[in-house]
């Protein structure tokens, strides 16, 4: 009978988790390890809550770590959401030519992400336009500002604070999936 240490485990699931591999995910894991017979039933020489200790500092560093510099977690995501509720305006800082990545551009008029505005990061001028009156009403209008994985996200959320922009989160992109959950459709 081959024995696993808990290391061994969580390491084999989180290169399961990376490759594709998996049929469940690090959450899922997560929340097995909320029930010790579910892990204890692994053949190994730690204790079940020794597993899922490993286990939920993995799924923290493959989940939360793993986001680029800025990008708000999903539970805050999911507030801001709802706290601004009509008033949220989701700012895509994508080229149009970018449409082929996850996650449609926005297109109001077609009732593709009713709340969302293009403005497209430029990346050698390092700035962006900024949204008009019509688009934000005011300078503490709710905005997540977002890219395909969240880095250009960033720099448009610190370029609209610098212009004067206060109400202004980093939602990452289609690329994280657990944060475009949160508004990917707005």
């Amino acid at each position: 009978r081959r024995m696993f240490s808990a290391a061994a485990i969580s390491k084999m699931h989180l290169t399961r988790l990376a490759t594709g591999r998996s049929g469940t995910t690090a959450a899922a894991l997560l929340q097995q390890c909320s029930r010790p017979a579910a892990v204890a039933s692994y053949p190994t020489t730690e204790t079940a809550a020794d597993s899922c200790s490993l286990a939920r500092r993995h799924y923290v560093a493959t989940t939360w770590l793993a986001r680029k510099p800025g990008v708000s977690p999903p539970i805050e995501l999911k507030a801001f959401v709802e706290a601004a509720k009509e008033k949220l305006v989701v700012v895509d800082v994508r080229e149009a030519s970018e449409g082929t990545e996850e996650g449609p551009l926005p297109n109001a008029a077609n009732g593709v992400r009713p709340q969302a505005i293009n403005l497209s990061w430029d990346r050698a001028a390092a700035s962006m336009p900024l949204p008009d009156a019509a688009q934000v009403p005011s300078t503490d209008t709710p905005i997540i500002t977002h890219c395909g994985g969240g880095g250009r996200g960033q720099k448009a959320r610190d370029f609209l604070e610098k212009n004067g922009y206060t109400n202004v989160v980093n939602g990452g992109g289609p690329e994280d999936a657990e944060c475009w959950n949160e508004f990917g459709d707005k």
